[in-house]
């Protein structure tokens, strides 16, 4: 699914994500909290998000670290990042 055709709260939590990454990264970590407030979702729609951008592919794996609270990802295929600009 494309990114434009996802709901606005996945949209603005795939940019969120994206964001908290390092340069060539895919893989990322952030405290869950604030991502959740980055994005402006209570902790459940943020992991009904989460599982929305898996099912579509934007993003490959999440898990969420309970001893301390971070937010694991790996972005999928077709998210954007990494692209070569054309010369």
């Amino acid at each position: 699914m494309e990114a434009r055709r996802l709901p606005a709260a996945a949209r603005l939590t795939k940019l969120a994500l994206t964001a908290y990454l390092g340069p060539e990264s895919l893989q990322g970590v952030a405290e869950a909290d604030r991502v959740r407030r980055a994005c402006g979702l209570n902790l459940h729609a943020l992991f009904a998000t989460l599982d929305q951008l898996v099912a579509t592919g934007a993003v490959a794996a999440w898990a969420l670290c309970l001893s301390i609270g971070d937010l694991h990802w790996e972005l999928g295929t077709g998210h954007g990042r990494n692209r070569r600009q054309a010369q």
